[in-house]
């Protein structure tokens, strides 16, 4: 029953997200990528193409390694201590591990969005927004940061809500305000690519909505990668699905394909809710 709804989410809304795999040009690619965490695997020999302009969505049980490929991606799974990858990643067709790339500037170009919003506290809403243009560009005109902030905000559709308060601490909005905040924080830097870890697991039904049409209306500048639970939310949104299971990239394609004829049983299975 849960499969056939998925499947009819995804049939309504195929007009509208548009799948054609085919005419995208890939930005990102793992090549055998594996990782682990004081000697457990994390990750094991995962081999993905990401799209350009594109939401791919990144489903699967608790545990699978989904957060874990999105901080790979941005470079951010070396930095926890007794972590190891192996394999290669490649952004524009360079390895993204290569000694010649700078990991600073590189997440200026791939940013992340945790799971529960992270506005820095001690910060007004206004630094936030500059605060990750801070350690790789010096701005130094008022007028150029004022127009980075409203741009950015604008892009997070939240300057109507904010842009009589920038200096107001981050904590006095909302949930769903903070995490487009920390949206917004990503998008002043710039990025090709934003990976979004759950961004909707702490929100309630009207800011998770917000946060889906913000995504869908970024989804032509940015390449969106977002990891999520919310079956409904992957078909609502996504044009391309990659299903993990215990580490393994089991199967991934067009978010239609993969919602209505699955090519590996425990995709249907995981869809079906047979799997916790």
């Amino acid at each position: 029953m849960q499969f056939q709804f998925l499947s009819a989410i995804v049939s309504t809304n195929n007009e509208t997200i548009g799948n054609p795999m085919s005419d995208r040009q890939v930005i990102l690619r793992t090549e055998s990528l594996s990782a682990s965490f004081e000697n457990k695997k994390i990750l094991n020999d995962i081999n993905l193409e990401i799209s350009k302009r594109n939401i791919m969505a990144i489903i699967g049980p608790s545990g699978c390694g989904k957060s874990t490929l999105l901080r790979c991606i941005n470079r951010m799974h070396e930095l926890i201590y007794g972590s190891t990858l192996s394999g290669r990643i490649y952004f524009e067709n360079k390895n993204i591990y290569d000694k010649s790339v700078d990991p600073i500037l590189l997440r200026r170009r791939i940013g992340l969005v945790f799971q529960k919003p992270n506005p820095f506290p001690s910060m007004s809403i206004k630094d936030n927004v500059l605060s990750g243009l801070w350690l790789t560009q010096k701005i130094n005109k008022k007028t150029d940061s004022d127009h980075l902030v409203e741009n950015a905000l604008q892009q997070a559709v939240l300057w109507d809500e904010v842009k009589d308060r920038l200096d107001d601490s981050s904590l006095s909005l909302s949930g769903g305000q903070q995490q487009r905040l920390c949206i917004a924080r990503a998008l002043a830097s710039k990025p090709d690519v934003l990976l979004l870890d759950e961004p909707c697991s702490s929100l309630d039904p009207i800011a998770t909505q917000r946060i889906e049409s913000l995504l869908l209306s970024l989804k032509n500048t940015y390449t969106i990668v977002i990891v999520t639970h919310n079956m409904r939310q992957a078909a609502r949104i996504s044009n391309t699905t990659a299903f993990l299971l215990s580490g393994r990239l089991i199967e991934y394609g067009e978010t239609t394909h993969i919602f209505t004829s699955p090519q590996e049983t425990q995709t249907e299975d995981y869809l079906s809710g047979h799997f916790d």
